[in-house]
C-alpha cells in the first residue's frame, strides 16, 4: 500500500508537471503572438496616421498641354507614383502602363511640383479628370504591390482628382512678365477701432521659383497720409506673412495698398488692391478664391 501511494503521488506530480509544460509553452506561443499583433497593429496605426497627414491639391490642371501643378497642403513629403487620365468618365491613359510604379515627383510640405500627363485622342470638348496617386514619401516603396492592388486593410496611398482646363489667351495676346514671378492672392489690413494698424498680412500663394525675396508694402488712406514696410519672405507659402508698417497717423478706409518685390528681376501679380468702404462698413480683407 505504501508503494501504490508513492505510484500514484509520481504520476500526479508528473502530469500536473506536463500540464504545467504545456500551458507555460502556450502562455509563451500567445505571448508572442500578441507582441507580433500589437507590432503589427502599431506599424498599421503609424501607416495610417502618415497618410491622413498627407494632402494634396492642384493649383491647376491645363489639357491641351498635358501640365499639372501639385501642390503639398499636408503635414508630410508626399511621393506622386501614378497618374491616370479619366476621358468622359473612362480610363484614357495610365501612366503604370507606360513605365510601372515610379516615383513621378517627391514633393514637400508646402511644396510646388510640375506633372506631365497624356490623353491620347482627348479634344478640346472632352471632360478630361487626372488621378493622381500619391503616398506619405516614408512609406514609399516602388517594389510594394499593395501601390497598384491593395488587399490589406490599412491603405498606403491616397488618390486625388482635379479637373483639366483649357489655357484660353486673350485677344490682346500675353502680357510679357519677367522670367520670376510672384502672384498674391491674399491681403489683409489688420484694424484697431476701425482704423487700420500698422501690421499687414498678405499671401504668396504661387511663383514661378522658390526662393526668399524682399517685399515691400505701401498704404496710401483716404487723406493721402501713407504707411510703408517691408519683410523678407518666401516667393511661395502656405501661409500668411505678417509686415510692420511704419506710419506717422492713423490710416482711415477707403485705402489703397501697393506692393512690389524689391529684389532684382522679380515681377508681383496682382500688385494694387483697393479697399472701399461707407457709412457703416469697410472691406476688411481680399481674397481670391482658386
Amino acid at each position: 500500500m505504501k508503494r501504490r501511494g508513492q505510484s500514484n503521488l509520481l504520476v500526479v506530480t508528473i502530469v500536473a508537471a506536463a500540464i504545467i509544460g504545456i500551458g507555460l509553452f502556450m502562455w509563451s506561443l500567445l505571448s508572442g503572438y500578441a507582441v507580433a499583433y500589437r507590432l503589427k497593429a502599431l506599424e498599421e496605426f503609424n501607416a495610417e496616421t502618415l497618410v491622413l497627414r498627407s494632402l494634396i491639391s492642384a493649383d491647376y490642371v491645363i489639357y491641351p498641354g498635358g501640365e499639372a501643378y501639385i501642390r503639398n497642403i499636408g503635414k508630410e513629403p508626399v511621393v506622386i507614383f501614378r497618374l491616370i487620365t479619366l476621358r468622359n468618365g473612362h480610363v484614357a491613359w495610365d501612366s503604370f502602363h507606360v513605365h510601372g510604379v515610379r516615383e513621378i515627383a517627391r514633393i514637400e510640405v508646402g511644396e510646388l511640383d510640375k506633372v506631365i500627363f497624356n490623353c491620347p485622342e482627348c479634344s478640346r470638348e472632352d471632360l478630361i479628370v487626372l488621378q493622381v496617386h500619391y503616398i506619405p514619401a516614408e512609406l514609399y516603396d516602388q517594389s510594394n504591390p499593395e501601390l497598384i492592388n491593395p488587399t490589406s486593410d490599412v491603405i498606403l496611398f491616397r488618390v486625388a482628382s482635379f479637373k483639366a482646363e483649357e489655357l484660353i489667351i486673350a485677344p490682346g495676346g500675353l502680357c510679357p512678365i519677367s522670367e520670376k514671378w510672384a502672384w498674391t492672392d491674399y491681403v489683409d489690413p489688420l484694424e484697431e477701432g476701425g482704423a487700420i494698424s500698422n501690421k499687414l498680412k498678405i499671401k504668396l500663394s504661387r511663383a514661378s521659383h522658390t526662393e526668399y525675396v524682399l517685399l515691400h508694402a505701401k498704404v496710401i488712406d483716404r487723406d493721402n497720409d501713407g504707411a510703408e514696410g517691408e519683410k523678407i519672405i518666401p516667393s511661395i507659402s502656405s501661409g500668411e506673412e505678417e509686415i510692420e508698417l511704419t506710419k506717422q497717423s492713423d490710416l482711415e478706409y477707403p485705402a489703397e495698398i501697393h506692393l512690389s518685390i524689391e529684389t532684382p528681376n522679380w515681377t508681383l501679380i496682382q500688385n494694387h488692391w483697393r479697399f472701399l468702404n461707407d457709412i457703416t462698413a469697410y472691406v476688411d480683407k481680399v481674397i481670391l478664391i482658386w
